[in-house]
């Protein structure tokens, strides 16, 4: 797994293997100027919004009662616990698509709604590509509303482009020279290379 690469890479500001990761990195470095158990507490943290985003998900799909149930499910995990307690991307990545998801299930036909989720979609897509199954997952959903996606597009990638940027890090570190550095990636060519 990136358990090790990542643990390197947080502390030094280094960049781990494409997608690099960025959120992780930013979330991370904080925490990892204290001490590696603050990184660990971060990760986990992101698994324990994951719970409760997913737990608020299924409120707003099944009702009031499915809130609980669903929260000690996930709790019981022994992959979500797995991924919260370790250098890994995955339970951010499940917070990160969860919040992309009920963003989805609160749809509004205005620019407000459009930028709120272009922006979860941007840093979903800052975690991992798996992400790309928010956007999907929206269409899905919102298929019947798909006349007013040309009104909304344009603020949907507005939203998505900015926090996206995060992207614009990595090379931004890569320049420092960290311990850790896939690839070398000063541009964002090589960063897929």
């Amino acid at each position: 797994g990136h358990h090790g690469e990542l643990r390197a890479a947080i502390p030094t500001r280094g960049i781990p293997h494409p997608t690099g990761f960025p959120l992780l990195l930013l979330l991370g470095a904080p925490a990892a100027r204290a001490h590696t158990l603050a990184v660990n507490l971060v990760l986990s943290a992101t698994g324990a919004r994951a719970v409760v985003l997913i737990s608020l998900w299924a409120r707003r799909l099944m009702g009031r009662p499915s809130f609980l149930p669903t929260a000690l499910l996930l709790l019981g995990s022994c992959t979500l616990l797995l991924h919260s307690s370790m250098a890994r991307v995955y339970s951010l990545q499940l917070a990160t698509l969860a919040a992309v998801f009920l963003v989805t299930l609160a749809y509004q036909p205005n620019s407000r709604w459009s930028l709120a989720f272009g922006f979860a979609v941007g840093l979903s897509l800052c975690t991992h590509l798996l992400s790309l199954a928010g956007p999907l997952f929206a269409g899905v959903l919102l298929w019947e509303h798909r006349r007013d996606w040309t009104r909304q597009t344009p603020w949907i990638l507005l939203g998505a482009l900015l926090s996206a940027s995060l992207y614009l890090w990595l090379p931004l570190s890569a320049a420092l020279q960290p311990d850790v550095s896939w690839g070398s990636p000063e541009n964002l060519r090589n960063l897929w290379a």
